[in-house]
């Protein structure tokens, strides 16, 4: 089945901000550490270019998961290193504030 161009790239852009939102609140979450904006940007942009360009036709189960285990990873490395880099965005209160609830 073949998909139009707009509304292959409106799928991706979704799917990119959608993919990478979870993942950062989670990392923040769990680590109690900003992320930096530009590896947010960096993400979002990377998962969005993937997104489009193997978004032209239907996989199956395997490679879907395949390849959302490995974006997934990649995302988990990019964000490790933009917070052991330091000056990120938080998601707000701080980790004392998080450590005492």
């Amino acid at each position: 089945m073949e998909v139009g161009r707009s509304l292959r790239g409106a799928r991706a852009a979704v799917f990119a901000a959608a993919c990478v939102g979870v993942s950062a609140a989670g990392h923040v979450w769990m680590s109690a550490a900003p992320i930096a904006a530009w590896a947010l940007v960096v993400a979002v942009l990377a998962m969005g270019a993937a997104a489009y360009a193997l978004g032209g036709r239907q996989r199956g189960f395997v490679s879907i998961a395949g390849l959302m285990l490995a974006g997934e990873a990649g995302l988990h490395l990019l964000f490790s290193a933009s917070q052991r880099a330091g000056g990120g965005v938080s998601a707000g209160g701080s980790a004392a504030d998080r450590k005492s609830t």
